[in-house]
């Protein structure tokens, strides 16, 4: 799988699924990927048009990669809303270099303690400090979750001991 650019990247288990949404997106899933244009960022809009794919289509996405993709907290607090949907599929999150401040990590922990099958997380490069990465303690239910990184974000010392101690089996790492 490609890195960089526009890391979203789409594994599901169904076979073909496709959607226009808004003209401006095309989400097309084939032999279990969705790729979006190489190069392009989805932005806010790109987020719904993305959110609005998942809540319609119900796909059994495995792995989620939007790097690089410019969400920011709104776009993140949008696409959370959908989330929810993938609570039996999604195994791997990748939210690298989208501008995510606490608020937007806020609403994707509240989204991500229902994933039973998550795994591996990724929120490296983004705006979080210690307050957002609080709201990921309520992932320490999760008996699948093997691992989180937060690379250079905005965590104080306290804020990365509190988390480790909190999510005491899974890997944490802060680069």
């Amino acid at each position: 799988m490609r890195q960089g650019f526009l890391g979203l990247v789409l594994v599901l288990f169904t076979t073909s699924v496709q959607a226009e949404c808004d003209k401006k997106y095309h989400f097309d899933v084939k032999e279990g990927r969705l790729e979006t244009p190489k190069y392009e960022e989805l932005g806010v809009e790109g987020a719904k048009a993305l959110a609005d794919f998942i809540i319609k289509n119900k796909p059994k996405i495995r792995l989620l990669r939007l790097n690089r993709d410019a969400l920011g907290n709104e776009g993140t607090i949008i696409l959370a809303k959908a989330l929810p949907v993938l609570k039996d599929s999604l195994q791997y999150l990748g939210m690298d270099d989208n501008e995510i401040g606490d608020a937007g990590m806020k609403a994707l922990a509240e989204a991500l303690k229902s994933m039973s099958k998550l795994r591996i997380a990724f929120f490296n490069i983004n705006l979080v400090t210690d307050e957002g990465a609080k709201a990921l303690h309520c992932l320490s239910s999760l008996k699948e979750l093997r691992g989180i990184s937060l690379a250079y974000n905005n965590l104080t010392e306290k804020g990365k001991t509190d988390l480790q101690k909190r999510l005491e089996r899974v890997t944490v790492m802060f680069g």
